[in-house]
């Protein structure tokens, strides 16, 4: 019976591609992106325009990420910092899932509205980091200039495409 079952999980991991939870490879990337957010008001033509830097540490199994939220005129808004794990990576795919169970925010004026990005990250990772204990995140590198140092990355749960700067990386490809 033993034998029998040991050749099943063996025939499942040859054909699904399965691994061990948090097996992962050792991660070591920064990323800086930097983003205009352009947010249109329920009530009449005008726009409020946002910056937002979004830096991002992966360290081996430690994951640290900071949003900073600027007026147009370079008034700091809020920041938003995470911490936790990555829970897997793939260098070779570039993908990166964390685990962020961590959070913390600082508001500047709390007289002002909050750029709704920053208002829906807050209440959506407060959530879940209330119900499940934790925030899950992915990155995808969807394409990787290592010349100039540059990278498109797609954001899971958000579906977010950013152009970011790549400032370290082990890959010296």
């Amino acid at each position: 019976m033993n034998k029998r079952l040991a050749l099943a999980l063996l025939a499942m991991t040859l054909l699904t591609g399965w691994r061990w939870p948090f097996a992962s490879e050792p991660t070591n990337l920064v990323l800086s992106c930097r983003n205009e957010l352009v947010e249109n008001r329920l009530v009449g033509e005008q726009q409020d325009r946002f910056y937002m830097i979004a830096d991002f540490l992966l360290q081996g199994d430690r994951a640290s990420i900071n949003y900073r939220y600027f007026q147009q005129d370079g008034v700091p808004v809020g920041t938003l910092s995470m911490r936790g794990k990555v829970l897997d990576a793939d260098l070779e795919e570039d993908v990166y899932a964390l685990s962020l169970n961590e959070s913390h925010i600082l508001i500047e004026d709390e007289a002002l509205p909050l750029p709704q990005h920053m208002a829906y990250l807050k209440s959506f990772s407060q959530r879940n980091m209330a119900e499940q204990g934790v925030h899950n995140l992915t990155l995808r590198l969807l394409h990787r200039n290592r010349e100039s140092d540059y990278a498109i990355v797609f954001f899971l749960p958000s579906t977010a495409v950013c152009g970011c700067s790549v400032l370290d990386s082990d890959d010296a490809m």
